[in-house]
């Protein structure tokens, strides 16, 4: 995402150094922001469909959650990312997750440019719309009241598990309620006080806006009651069988994707694929999927989840453990994995290659390895042998996040075809040591005979799509695991 953004800051930097008129809305000069703000501001206010389609990637906030968006043994998965999935394929672009931990900067974030669709199980709100604008819902639930259930309610009767429970407005009096400030479930408490005429206390939980921690800690004891999605409390019911959400409100509010002002193209698009979609099979299967299926409600609190045990992957500790004798962050190394062979150690691919990093049995032979090979020797020989072509690159490509990119385009493609398109970047004016839009741009002229038999062309035709977008699911996918599986 900063990639697009830089490129649309260098555009509205000329715009404002010429000093000519611009169609552009201009930002309020009053408005207390420094000047990078201020570009960046008006960079995303022009950001629509149209340059989507071009850059060919559709970016999307999305909260760590069971519902929204979660890292399954370093798969992406979450019944708002799979459905925004369904809509990137639908445009023929990637889609590329930007993760919020806190859904209180959710707006800024969408504003500024740093996504184009902010999830996160948002409501429509009033006072929500005053900033942004709302996709047609996808979805609708009622709120509920998440409450601890009794000591021993297993062996109780529903009757008396009931008379011990809240189960209408006029018991809310008097109760403590944990909730997240500017959340729509704050907007419900204001409206039941004063339609009701009850009075209870909100205590606004500090940190970050997570509903499903709130969960947790009514069912630890820690808090008594909390309000919820009814889909999202249902799921956490699985993990947490002593939370009783039975009481909520009578009519479903719709939930959608938040969307900029600025963007009627994008939400025209998402609207318009959303009402072909709905009621068709995969639609419909995503909500049994994340809401019914209980294998795939489970993986929530599977030991390969961020939301559960932390680990990316079973080899997460080989991956370390020989990543720390390199230079490679052992996260991008395990992203890089999972884009080879989903963690599959005995995977072969159609052209032979083979293993956790898709060695080609050539190459395997240089770093000692084979098919047959055990998990840890893959591991230790596709870690040198990314940190070797790192150096390698970085003899040549100063910058070490360029770098990175000329390395796993070439570990993917081949050293030769990376240069060529160094050497076609060179020869048509641009930088040879810029990935993007430079040897990028080049590397998919490739397929192109005025290109590939251009004279600087030494290793001939390549499909430049496939480097192209491995370099790019591998930086994305790294980014999500460096924020969701931190160091630390």
């Amino acid at each position: 995402m900063l990639v697009k953004v830089s490129s649309l800051v260098i555009l509205a930097l000329f715009i404002f150094s010429c000093g000519g008129e611009s169609d552009s809305i201009e930002v309020d000069p009053t408005e207390d922001l420094d000047s990078l703000e201020k570009i960046r501001r008006q960079a995303a206010i022009d950001y629509d469909i149209e340059d989507i389609l071009s850059d060919g990637k559709l970016t999307v906030l999305l909260e760590n959650s069971t519902v929204s968006y979660y890292i399954y043994r370093g798969k992406s998965m979450g019944f708002e990312y799979d459905l925004l999935n369904q809509f990137a394929k639908s445009l023929g672009v990637q889609l590329e997750v930007v993760v919020m931990k806190d859904l209180n900067d959710a707006i800024d974030k969408l504003n500024y440019g740093e996504g184009e669709l902010v999830g996160g199980n948002l409501n429509i709100t009033e006072e929500r719309m005053e900033y942004i604008d709302f996709t047609e819902p996808f979805y609708e639930t009622r709120q509920v009241l998440v409450q601890r259930l009794p000591e021993g309610f297993s062996s109780m009767k529903s009757s008396m598990i009931d008379s011990l429970m809240i189960r209408s407005t006029e018991q809310l009096n008097g109760i403590q309620l944990h909730l997240f400030k500017n959340s729509s479930f704050d907007e419900l408490a204001t409206r039941v006080q004063d339609s009701f005429k009850v009075e209870f206390e909100v205590v606004y939980d500090t940190g970050y806006f997570d509903v499903e921690s709130l969960i947790e800690k009514v069912s630890n004891g820690e808090i008594d009651y909390t309000v919820a999605d009814e889909n999202t409390a249902k799921v956490n019911k699985r993990f947490y069988p002593n939370i009783d959400i039975k009481y909520g409100t009578t009519n479903p509010s719709p939930l959608a994707f938040g969307v900029r002002k600025s963007s009627p193209g994008l939400k025209q698009a998402f609207d318009e694929w959303l009402e072909k979609a709905k009621g068709t099979r995969p639609f419909e299967y995503l909500k049994t999927k994340y809401f019914k299926i209980k294998k795939y409600v489970d993986k929530r609190m599977d030991e390969y989840s961020d939301l559960g045990g932390g680990k990316i992957s079973p080899y997460d500790d080989l991956i370390k453990t020989y990543a720390a004798k390199g230079i490679i962050d052992w996260r991008l190394i395990a992203a890089q994995m999972y884009q080879e062979s989903k963690f599959k150690p005995n995977l072969t691919s159609f052209a032979g290659a083979f293993g956790l990093m898709q060695f080609m049995p050539e190459t395997g032979k240089t770093y000692g390895i084979h098919p047959g090979s055990p998990p840890a020797a893959q591991i230790s020989a596709g870690v040198r042998k990314m940190n070797n072509n790192y150096k390698k690159w970085l003899e040549e490509v100063l910058d070490s996040t360029e770098a990175m990119k000329f390395t796993l385009a070439s570990y993917n493609a081949g050293r030769g075809h990376i240069d060529d398109a160094r050497a076609l970047a060179y020869k048509y004016g641009l930088d040879q040591d810029v990935w993007k839009d430079n040897v990028e741009y080049y590397l998919l002229l490739l397929r192109k005979r005025h290109y590939y038999q251009d004279e600087v062309v030494k290793f001939g035709y390549c499909r430049g799509t496939e480097p192209v977008k491995y370099v790019s699911m591998i930086l994305a996918r790294y980014e999500n695991y460096k924020s969701l599986f931190p160091e630390n």
